[in-house]
């Protein structure tokens, strides 16, 4: 019988007990438990309801294109519960010289845009003849976009979306880490406009949906009540090999067997396992792996980690003075605006926010404005209504407000992280048997660390 413990019961760790779960339902001679530190599992994903409002302390949507992410919705259950997001939802906009353009999807409506001037959109076109880069070369996406696209494109495209993806800085981020696919296009096709063509026509043929600049393909989804019923299947199938308010802390090795002191309830105890998966947040892992290796406890020591505010906002529908016919807007740090961007929430899904209300999500801080995830909430209330102000014309008094702070919240993969990932890899080595699953390596957000420690947890079981 192979003991495995899986350290941390966020989605990855949820992910990397489920796959365990059902080997060892398959037959697979497995005993496995579950450690969280906290009282609930999810991790940064918990959906509250609040005077009628939805609230996601979190991420608040899946793609529908992402296999790891969607394969597990289907396996605990949840595929008849799917929510799509409204039609609307692919609407997305930039906030520019004081007004909000529309980002277009198709070549068609990119080019009588008024987000870009002529010569920005020239730029773009001339992508198609500029050379292949460096394929060894570990590019900020910054240096990339400058290269291939353009000043503009970068300023009015680029940033913003890097921005609501990861809230980072794109002048330190690692395109070959964050958009690994976006690096092998250029290596395998010469170019993106040519990849996009190719791609384009092969889903074409199958029906498919292709993604274009104003976002991913694939459709948003969610659950009526939120991501939280993920985490509440997950937890129920889980239940019984779990422990809650169990802290890792430590984790070290004796000859084949690895040795956890878990603290829970005042107590401390020593427990041994042939295999440990370990799906907590990198700064996490810092501590609770040095006696197991100060190599690798360095390096994970070096990977930065964003700061970010969400202020959730709710008002009276006839306070606006526009409709909410989309899925947000994103500010180009060039616009030096104090808010990052805002989610139209209440129009991208249904059961949002009461009848004659409308829900905001506004975020604010990031890896250029960390230090704002310090103000009061008055404070952050009065930031996100400023920039509200600014960026929509909207003055109305909220009727609703709720705040969450997130220190720490969103890994960055900055130039160099793939030779720290190497540099992680090649040290544990040395200790066979355990894994690091989540978005440690690399991969975006919970598709991203789904896969990877549902990857780990195969790799522990053989």
């Amino acid at each position: 019988m192979k003991k495995i413990a899986v350290i941390g019961a966020g989605i990855g760790g949820l992910a990397a007990a489920h796959t365990l779960k059902k080997l060892r339902d398959g037959g697979r001679e497995l005993e496995v438990t579950l450690y969280e530190s906290a009282s609930q599992c999810g991790g940064k994903i918990l959906s509250e309801r609040k005077d009628g409002f939805l609230c996601e302390y979190g991420p608040n949507s899946l793609l529908d294109n992402r296999p790891s992410a969607m394969t597990l919705c289907r396996e605990v259950g949840l595929k008849d519960k799917i929510l799509r997001s409204n039609d609307a939802s692919r609407k997305r906009f930039i906030f520019s010289k004081n007004a909000l353009h529309y980002l277009p999807e198709g070549a068609g409506s990119f080019f009588t845009s008024g987000l870009l001037s002529f010569s920005g959109k020239l730029r773009i076109v001339a992508e198609l003849w500029q050379k292949k880069g460096d394929p060894t070369k570990d590019e900020t996406i910054r240096e990339f976009a400058y290269r291939r696209l353009g000043k503009e494109a970068y300023d009015k495209l680029l940033d913003p979306m890097i921005t609501g993806i990861f809230a980072g800085d794109p002048t330190k981020m690692s395109l070959m880490t964050c958009f690994t696919r976006i690096h092998e296009l250029e290596m395998e096709y010469g170019g993106l406009i040519k990849a996009m063509m190719k791609l384009g026509m092969e889903k074409k043929k199958k029906g498919e949906k292709s993604g274009g600049p104003a976002g991913p393909g694939g459709t948003i989804v969610s659950f009526k009540d939120g991501l939280q019923e993920l985490i509440d299947a997950l937890y129920d199938e889980l239940r019984d090999i779990t422990e809650l308010s169990a802290k890792i802390t430590s984790v070290s090795k004796v000859g084949d067997e690895f040795i956890l002191t878990v603290e829970k309830g005042g107590d401390s105890k020593e427990v041994r396992y042939d295999r440990v998966i370990v799906c907590t947040p990198t700064h996490v892992m810092v501590k609770m792996l040095q006696p197991l290796s100060r190599a690798v406890s360095y390096e994970l020591g070096r990977i930065p980690y964003a700061s970010v505010s969400v202020i959730a906002l709710g008002f009276n529908e006839s306070d606006l003075n526009r409709p909410l016919d989309g899925f947000g807007f994103l500010i180009p740090h060039s616009e030096k605006q104090e808010i990052l961007g805002c989610l139209w929430t209440s129009s991208i899904f249904a059961h949002r926010a009461p009848d004659g209300k409308v829900f905001l999500r506004i975020m604010a801080g990031g890896m250029r404005r960390s230090e704002l995830v310090e103000k009061s909430d008055d404070e952050l209330t009065a930031l996100a209504l400023r920039g509200l102000k600014s960026t929509m014309g909207l003055e109305a008094t909220p009727v609703f407000q709720n705040i969450y702070k997130h220190k720490k919240a969103i890994i960055q993969f900055h130039v160099g992280h793939k030779v720290i990932s190497d540099n992680i890899q090649k040290e544990l080595a040395k200790f066979q048997g355990i894994y690091l699953g989540c978005n440690t390596y690399g991969g975006i957000g919970i598709d991203g660390a789904v896969k990877s420690s549902v990857e780990a947890a195969l790799d522990a079981a053989k």
